[in-house]
């Protein structure tokens, strides 16, 4: 951002500059304005470019029918005579001699390209042998994801938000727009996975760019700026895909206006807590003079500053070990979640439930060609019902609990996708449509009820461990859905949703066995709390600090927990994406 030279300055009231201690306390005095504003929107529009490629299987590498083209031959002098057999292979029968048969397989097909226009499946003939490299175009750029995660962390600890932020939407437009020139699937393929990558350290750094910046009471807006936008470029996916029916022009249509987010992201300001951090106390005074005049408050002084740098430095000098320590802690705390029966069920739990919940998600996001006969309409259909749990799950979280929902969503969702495939047989294309985007509302619900649930039944110490790697198990479930949807489909259409909505009902079962309420009860600190009939006793929901907020505060930072349960749920808006795009917790 740039300086803005006439801007009319005020002490907001009922704050002073002299009561600024901590980073947080200097986030509320900064107050709103369009410098926060400023940063929502290079966070949504993030979230917005990812939807295309994240979700693009949909359109660019769907199962098209297909028939084999065999020889032409001349029927009455060929020595030879084609039976066909199935699409991939077919017989080659001498027509003299002992007529000998041999099984030749095709080299050439005619694909049905009436509904999708010009897609992957057909320019690159992924049917037959090479089949399997439909569902790897999504699933090795959720596989690309699982290492950019670790690798946004680290390179946005070491250099820095914003130039993560910058280089990655760069090289991710470029990249994307390179694909759409290449006909060698395997360079494709490659650059996918590398785009995956990218996507998880774009989102992941932009995020915390956002939070970093934006008051605890506040940082509700922060999941619903990532989680909105999802939704609406879902909208504009499929009005793209109808209108232009051609796998490159859709992908270039929906890249290529980012540039000017690209323009926009270099007058993006670092993250002033970051720079204290980092004890660059002169360029965090500048981030903060821009703040303060596009937020319209008085600057504060200099030695403020130092003094939020000194209280940062102290916490960080306290937390501070080894990496080779850090290692063997986060090792031996991964050991501790399977340390006894009751912490091992609790793991196996949430593990499950994170990866059916991704496998579900995907499984209804691609598989429009079985459930729709118009996959333009299912996709911004689905985008829009994706909206409405994230304003109703909270309330119904704060009332009802966490299992019961959980448990209810779980098994709707499921039971939904098992009799879909015979409900379809009878019902029409909107009716198949609208069952099947009220088991999308259910599971994107559970998104957002897993990780405020699984954050609170696992004790503080190892709180982290247990969710990061619940979240690491739902990758697994967005790599795999994109197989098991092209793996079964050809054998019968229902084996699908059966299978996956099978899955779905098992997680809600095991969840309502062996998942512990949380709602109102004090949250476990230890291990040994699990077994302490203390940890359960109720407490009124407005008392009770959000574990999310705990997470994503850190321990011994200046920072202070949100108040009451709506803010609890509020923080785990971004549930869905953190799983969904790979935001590393």
């Amino acid at each position: 951002m740039e300086d803005v030279t006439t801007t009319t300055t005020t002490t907001p009231p009922g704050k002073d500059v002299d009561d600024i201690r901590m980073f947080d306390d200097l986030l509320e005095y900064l107050g709103y304005g369009w410098w926060s504003v400023f940063i929502f929107i290079i966070c949504g529009l993030s979230e917005g470019i990812l939807v295309a490629h994240t979700l693009g299987g949909a359109f660019t590498t769907p199962y098209l029918p297909h028939t084999c083209v065999y020889p032409q031959l001349n029927t009455s002098t060929s020595a030879v005579i084609i039976t066909p057999v199935d699409e991939c292979v077919y017989n080659v029968t001498d027509n003299d001699g002992d007529g000998e048969t041999r099984q030749m397989k095709c080299n050439e097909w005619n694909f049905d390209n009436s509904v999708f226009g010009t897609t992957l499946t057909a320019e690159m003939s992924l049917v037959c042998d090479r089949a399997y490299m439909a569902p790897l175009y999504t699933s090795i750029y959720m596989f690309g994801s699982v290492f950019g995660a670790s690798l946004g962390g680290l390179l946005s600890d070491k250099i820095g938000r914003r130039p993560v932020v910058v280089w990655s939407l760069a090289v991710f437009i470029i990249t994307a727009c390179t694909t759409t020139f290449l006909y060698n699937i395997h360079i494709i393929l490659t650059l996918r996975f590398i785009m995956g990558c990218l996507h998880a350290t774009l989102l992941q750094s932009s995020y915390i760019l956002a939070l970093e910046t934006t008051r605890i009471r506040a940082r509700s807006l922060v999941g619903m700026m990532v989680v909105t936008p999802w939704a609406i470029f879902m909208i504009v996916y499929g009005g793209a895909g109808y209108l232009l029916k051609h796998w490159r022009h859709v992908t270039l249509a929906l890249t290529l206006p980012f540039l000017l987010m690209l323009l926009i992201c270099w007058y993006l300001d670092e993250s002033a807590r970051w720079l204290l951090v980092r004890g660059k106390v002169e360029e965090a005074q500048k981030v903060v003079v821009r703040a303060s005049k596009w937020n319209r408050v008085k600057p504060p002084p200099l030695h403020t500053l130092n003094n939020i740098m000194a209280n940062l430095h102290h916490k960080k000098e306290v937390r501070s070990t080894s990496t080779w320590d850090v290692l063997r802690q986060q090792v031996l705390s991964l050991f501790i979640l399977v340390r006894n029966k009751q912490l091992r069920t609790l793991t196996m739990v949430v593990c499950l439930n994170f990866f059916t919940a991704s496998m579900v998600y995907f499984g209804l996001s691609l598989s429009a060609v079985n459930l729709s006969a118009d996959p333009f309409v299912y996709m911004m259909v689905g985008g829009l019902v994706e909206l409405p749990p994230y304003l109703i799950t909270g309330p119904i979280l704060a009332t009802l609990g966490r299992k019961k929902p959980a448990t209810f969503n779980f098994c709707i969702s499921g039971l939904i996708l098992v009799v879909l495939p015979f409900i379809s047989k009878t019902g029409g294309g909107w009716v198949n449509i609208t069952i099947a985007m009220l088991s999308k509302m259910c599971i994107s619900s559970v998104f957002v009820e897993l990780f405020l649930y699984s954050a609170e039944v696992f004790p503080t110490e190892i709180r982290i461990q247990g969710l990061g790697t619940g979240v690491f198990c739902s990758r697994f479930g967005s790599i795999l859905s994109p197989f098991i949807n092209d793996i079964l489909t050809p054998l019968h259409p229902w084996m699908t949703s059966v299978v996956i909505g099978g899955i779905a009902v098992t997680a809600g079962i095991a969840t309502h066995l062996l998942l512990p309420e949380t709602l109102g009860n004090t949250l476990p600190d230890m291990v040994g709390d699990l077994d302490d009939d203390t940890t359960q006793q109720q407490q009124p929901p407005d008392q009770l600090s959000s574990p999310i907020v705990q997470i994503h505060q850190g321990q011994g930072q200046d920072k202070k927990p949100d108040q009451g349960n709506g803010s609890d749920i509020g923080m785990t808006v971004q549930a869905k994406n953190c799983v969904k795009n790979t935001v590393q917790v």
